[in-house]
């Protein structure tokens, strides 16, 4: 799923995390001229803040594969219930 614009880099350990500071590379490389790459800075942004913010882990130097979904349509992203999932992720991880 390429929605930065190239595949993720994985972890090599497991197959489901991409590392976060990849995201910020790309981000950060990301050159604002068009809708498209606006859309692209916008989805390393969430995803960053995703996975070093609110669904971190003991490393937050990954974050896990599944988000990546959720940030494929930009018309369904302010529907989704984000307070219930890092609640529900908190309290998994307790």
């Amino acid at each position: 799923m390429a929605i930065f614009g190239r595949e993720p880099v994985l972890n090599c350990n497991s197959k489901s995390y991409i590392k976060l500071g990849w995201v910020r590379r790309i981000r950060d490389a990301e050159p604002l001229d068009t809708e498209e790459s606006i859309r692209r800075y916008v989805r390393c942004q969430i995803f960053f803040m995703l996975g070093s913010t609110l669904f971190t882990d003991k490393s937050t130097a990954y974050a896990h594969a599944k988000y990546l979904s959720l940030l494929r349509d930009f018309e369904w992203i302010h529907t989704y219930s984000w307070g219930s999932a890092c609640l529900a992720h908190l309290y998994r991880a307790l």
